[in-house]
């Protein structure tokens, strides 16, 4: 074995340099590689951020749409039950205009027909006949509609039989005829 000194620097030069180059390929992988990881990273954390973001806004508008639908249906809910409110103050007012009318009539009855009785009996029933806002109507319809329907046919009735009085003169002398048609004897005339 024969060392020569002129070829061993050479070697180990030639042996370092390798060893630094190799090291220096090392080194350049080893940062290509922790850049292509920080890159990679950085794509992640960004898709991940941009998924975030696209979730929170998706969150948001599905929130507000479905405060949206709410309030929608609360407007909806609103209208709705201001209608049938209407419809109740509607009907409640058509009832007892309809039981106004009906007293009048009775009250215009006794004073045409005062020897009619039960009149009477069907004023105080109808004075006591319920008519409340927001409660069934139909029992109060049906007896006014009823009560106006026996008035007249009994009207009618009443009408045939009603006995009147009427005052005949003849010259000084006065006679009065009460009848259901009552006429002037002859020789009177009707004062």
């Amino acid at each position: 074995e024969s060392t020569c000194p002129s070829t061993f620097p050479n070697a180990a030069a030639k042996a370092a340099a390798e060893l630094k180059a190799k090291q220096e390929a090392e080194a350049a992988t080893a940062k290509a590689a922790a850049e292509l990881k920080a890159k990679q990273e950085a794509e992640l954390k960004a898709k991940q951020e941009a998924e975030l973001k696209a979730k929170q806004e998706a969150e948001l508008k599905a929130k507000q749409e479905a405060e949206l639908k709410a309030k929608q249906e609360a407007e909806a809910k609103a209208i709705a039950d201001a209608a049938a409110q209407k419809v109740i103050q509607d009907d409640f007012n058509a009832v007892t205009s309809s039981y106004q009318k009906l007293l009048l009539r009775i009250y215009d009855l006794k004073i045409k027909f005062p020897r009619v009785s039960n009149l009477l009996g069907i004023e105080e029933k109808l004075l006591r006949l319920p008519i409340i806002l927001g409660s069934d109507l139909s029992t109060a319809k049906y007896n006014i509609q009823s009560v106006n329907a026996s008035l007249d046919t009994s009207e009618k009735v009443w009408e045939k039989t009603q006995k009147t009085t009427i005052t005949c003169v003849k010259g000084k002398l006065i006679k009065k005829v009460t009848s259901v048609k009552p006429k002037c004897p002859s020789g009177y005339k009707l004062k």
